[in-house]
């Protein structure tokens, strides 16, 4: 991601990288925070973070279910408001 932002402010765009654990409310304010000081608002938001469990449910791991719905559904549920509040400005 560093290099993709390298290229982008290098031709004179704008753009900011952060690693984060979206299933971590704690890690998305951080990237939040940040992305909001240095430009204000947001135009763009791709949520790109996922995982897919394959094999049968029977016998599967449910934490493994626990971090897979963590991640897709409740990730996406605690982004979305943080991040909204900067696109809407």
């Amino acid at each position: 991601m560093q290099a993709l932002e390298a290229r982008i402010t290098g031709t004179g765009g704008k753009a900011l990288s952060i690693t984060a654990d979206v299933s971590d409310e704690a890690q998305v304010e951080a990237l939040v925070n940040p992305t909001h000081a240095k430009f204000a608002r947001v135009d763009i938001l791709i949520n790109n973070a996922g995982v897919m469990l394959l094999g049968l449910i029977d016998g599967a791991d449910t934490e493994d279910w626990r971090r897979m719905i963590n991640l897709n559904v409740l990730g996406l549920m605690s982004n979305h408001p943080r991040e909204s509040k900067i696109c809407i400005k």
